[in-house]
Order: C-alpha cells, then structure tokens, then sequence
C-alpha cells in the first residue's frame, strides 16, 4: 500500500533509447561501405562505421582513399556536414570539399 507511485516515464524513455539505438544500428549496416563524395563530386571516401561524438551527434567515420598509399587514415565526419545519403547509387554527399580533408579529426577506435 505504501508503494512509490510512478508516472511511467522511465518506462517510456527507456523504450525511445531502445528504438533509437534499433534505427541508429539499422542506419549503419545501410550504410557501411557507401562511397563518400565531396560537394564537386569527386570520391574522397568510404563509410566504415557510425558513432556518435561527444556532443551526441550522428558522425560517419570514413576510410580516406589514398591513391598508392597503403596506409589508410580513418576520418571522422560530422553528420551535419552531411547534405544526402543515396541508397540506390550508395553514396554520401559531404557538404566539403577534398582540401577540407586535412581538418577533420582522425579516428581512434577505443579500447588500442
């Protein structure tokens, strides 16, 4: 009888993370291994995994293709700095240009 009442927002919180995080991984296998290209058209990438920054949010991390290189950089680029995502020619259009490649910051998986 003395039982705390609840309102039952926990609950539903709980339910949107889990829906979100369900998107969110949904999102990702889609787009893993789409081809990144800058705002002229020219190939600068490929998707390689989402995360989410500090600031909470949606980052592509992206293998920069380095012609006869075989070291290969993994970039981070900010979702908002993303215009399209193209499902039938599977691509991502960045709002950057290949010289802005040198300003985003590398990737380090956790856990090296």
């Amino acid at each position: 009888m003395n039982s705390p009442m609840t309102d039952g927002s926990h609950d539903t919180s709980t339910q949107k993370s889990k829906k979100i995080i369900s998107l969110i991984n949904k999102l990702r296998r889609k787009v893993i291994n789409f081809d990144v290209v800058d705002n002229k058209g020219i190939l600068i990438g490929r998707v390689k995994d989402l995360v989410f920054n500090t600031n909470r949010q949606l980052t592509f991390v992206i293998e920069k293709l380095s012609q006869g290189q075989e070291t290969h950089f993994l970039l981070l680029l900010n979702g908002k700095l993303v215009n399209q995502v193209e499902p039938k020619t599977r691509r991502v259009f960045a709002n950057i240009d290949k010289s802005q490649l040198t300003q985003l910051l590398e990737y380090e998986k956790k856990g090296k």
